[in-house]
């Protein structure tokens, strides 16, 4: 594969090397700023040796050189001891590949919070245990911003977000710690090679993932603030702590080559770092459009009324910026919906002919319960034949988009069956709502007051503990599955968990 960082090489070599104090920094480009760090892996069999005159990083563990990229293996990373911090904007780039997602993998890191002063910043993949909740604002539907609140916790959202990006830096280390935090609002896939941007202007952070402005407009944590950097650092990629276990943070996966420029690099420029990097059967030499999902929003609650779109974006050779591409009578778009962010476990695949869609339909389709993690992605397939058609001959398919995270929850009506021994003909029009998730059941749209009653066929108090959540809502905890009564003002009704 032709990557980014062996195409640079031979333009850096050329470049001059400007000294500043004691520490020498490589020029970028003519009026582009200087790198900090720039580590190429395709440029040497050392693994630490940089691109331009900078000192070497040190290997801890074993990483292995193969066709341009490191695979930092098990636990393996590099580490400077002494990084000089930026102090002013700044940007943090990266090619990498992830084998499999864990809860947080940094690709380079310098910061220090519990080993340390708070200061530093984070530039890695997954969201942690500290992945913003959707705000309420975000929501039409007032009732599944409460459930999302209710029924999935840090835990959950820590694993949903296992594969979005992320850039944080300290903002203020006394008292209570603060960080400027934004995060991707796709997902960096599992593998496939990805390419991630962060800048700090002076005064906004924003994140790129494969060429788009990715930053999750929702989750911007700490606006305006200025980043709290020691002037002397230690800076590790691949891993926050080289061999320490724990809580090391290390990426499985592979790196083509990682970058620290001190100066804030534009949308223009991030694109065409990207498409330098595309191999020529990818769409590098050719203008044409892709899919990418708009909405819901990354990490949002979806129920059965939910509505899902997407857009249609310039990519690839694209020198003019007004270029548009449209989704045309007849196109249609695959769409594959999963339980994973690798799409290894398919929940829904079908095709639409719009740019927005409802899968109620498909799921009552597949049963009609669903309640957890899913991920969404989508192609396009032009009814006319176009430059798509040439982008799916030269790379064997279509173009998949990023996959988007969201939580869903679905369920039919609970009720199902005729009415047990001793209920009215007026249960039959009583149907609350029954849905599985996180640790039991959901019950919505129960009237009264009272804690739901619920007995087994035997007429014996089922193994059953209700919560309320609020008005007509419970959380059921259950021991064991089976056919239990709901017993109401209504009659009663039947539960199968």
């Amino acid at each position: 594969m032709r990557t980014l960082g062996a195409i640079c090489i031979a333009a850096l070599a050329a470049l001059p090397i400007l000294a500043a104090g004691a520490r020498a920094h490589a020029a970028a480009a003519p009026g582009a700023g200087h790198y900090l760090l720039s580590l190429d892996f395709g440029d040497t069999a050392a693994p630490g040796r940089q691109t331009v005159e900078l000192p070497a990083l040190v290997p801890v563990g074993p990483i292995s050189i193969s066709e341009g990229t490191a695979d930092f293996g098990r636990d393996a990373v590099l580490k400077w001891q002494d990084f000089t911090h930026p102090q002013g904007p700044f940007t943090v780039e990266a090619r990498f590949f992830v084998r499999e997602y864990a809860y947080i993998e940094d690709l380079i890191n310098t910061a220090t919070w519990d080993d340390g002063p708070v200061q530093g910043f984070i530039f890695r993949v997954g969201g942690g245990f500290f992945y913003p909740i959707l705000p309420r604002s975000a929501y039409g539907d007032e009732s599944l911003f409460e459930k999302s609140v209710s029924d999935f916790d840090n835990t959950g959202r820590a694993d949903l977000s296992r594969c979005v990006g992320e850039f944080a830096f300290a903002t203020r280390s006394g008292g209570t710690a603060q960080w400027l935090e934004v995060y991707t609002d796709r997902c960096a896939e599992r593998g496939q090679w990805n390419h991630m941007v962060a800048v700090w202007d002076g005064k906004d952070a924003r994140i790129y993932l494969n060429g788009h402005d990715a930053t999750d407009v929702w989750r911007l944590n700490g606006v305006g603030s200025r980043p709290m950097l020691d002037p002397v650092v230690r800076l590790t990629v691949g891993g926050r702590r080289p061999l320490a276990g724990g809580d090391d943070r290390h990426l499985d996966g592979k790196m083509d080559f990682a970058r620290i420029l001190d100066t804030a690099m534009g949308a223009q420029q991030i694109r065409q770092r990207y498409q330098d990097g595309l191999p020529d059967a990818a769409g590098r030499d050719f203008c044409h459009g892709v899919l990418i999902p708009v909405s819901p929003a990354a990490g949002q609650l979806c129920g059965k009324d939910s509505k899902f779109r997407f857009k249609v974006e310039v990519h690839g050779a694209c020198a003019d910026t007004t270029v548009k591409w449209d989704f045309k009578p007849g196109d249609s778009a695959e769409v594959e919906f999963a339980r994973d962010a690798g799409f290894k476990d398919i929940l829904l695949r079908f095709t639409v002919e719009d740019l927005e869609f409802n899968i109620d339909k498909a799921l009552a389709e597949k049963g009609g319960v669903f309640s957890g993690a899913v991920y969404w992605r989508v192609r396009w397939t032009p009814k006319a034949p176009d430059v798509l058609a040439k982008t799916a001959a030269e790379t064997g398919s279509p173009e998949w988009s990023d996959p988007k995270p969201l939580f869903l929850a679905y369920a039919l009506p609970v009720g199902t069956g005729s009415p047990g021994p001793g209920s009215s003909a007026r249960a039959s029009a009583f149907r609350p709502r029954l849905s599985a998730v996180q640790g039991g059941y959901l019950l919505e749209d129960l009237t009264g007051p009272d804690v739901p009653r619920i007995y087994g066929l035997d007429g014996r108090a089922a193994p059953v503990r209700a919560t309320r959540l609020s008005r007509g809502r419970w959380k059921l905890a259950v021991e064991g599955g089976g056919v239990y009564l709901l017993r109401t003002a209504q009659g009663a009704l039947p539960l199968i968990f």
